[in-house]
């Protein structure tokens, strides 16, 4: 079942995104980013013009849930199936915010983009899910080429996989990459 938990500030910026997938999924997986823009755009729209912040979006076969930290404006989201138990989404994301601001609520950056520093959070990401009887599969590539193997996520870019390592495209899996799990 995919499922895909997100971190904003206020500007829109990307902070942390993992996305649990299975096999069968790994074709539907969107760029991190372009749903970060998706999310945020959303959540200003309901902010300018309805005046009130979001709690939860359906869309299609998918559920938005939202939540906020007003001090440090911060912006969660976690999207999931429609056929989950909803009181269980929300208590994962209630879990998923409080101990990503127990992590970092002193590094969150004021004027620096740097979000490399809140990757640490991928083990917790994994005990979490576990704990809560999720799948927690996520999605590693290794690029043959120079053999980076990382999460899915390092390697998107816009509508392609660019190896963060060295910088070439990767076009053809099972001769540049391969995809485990």
């Amino acid at each position: 079942m995919p499922l895909s938990f997100y971190v904003l500030n206020r500007g829109g910026i990307l902070l942390y995104s993992q996305q649990v997938l299975s096999q069968d999924h790994l074709e539907q997986q969107l760029n991190p980013l372009l749903i970060a823009g998706f999310l945020s755009a959303i959540e200003q729209f309901a902010k300018e013009f309805v005046k009130q912040k979001l709690d939860i979006i359906e869309m299609g076969d998918y559920k938005l849930l939202f939540a906020y930290e007003s001090d440090l404006e911060v912006v969660f989201s976690l999207v999931y199936q429609k056929c989950g138990d909803d009181q269980k989404y929300k208590y994962l994301l209630n879990v998923l915010k409080a101990l990503f601001l127990e992590q970092f609520q002193n590094q969150f950056p004021k004027k620096s983009h740097n979000v490399s520093i809140y990757k640490k959070f991928d083990p917790y990401i994994e005990l979490i899910l576990n704990a809560f009887g999720i799948d927690n599969t996520i999605i590693r590539v290794e690029h043959f080429f120079c053999g980076y193997l990382g999460d899915l996520r390092d390697f998107q870019a816009k509508n392609e996989l660019i190896c963060p390592n060295c910088q070439k495209t990767l076009q053809d899996k099972g001769i540049d990459y391969r995809v485990i799990q």
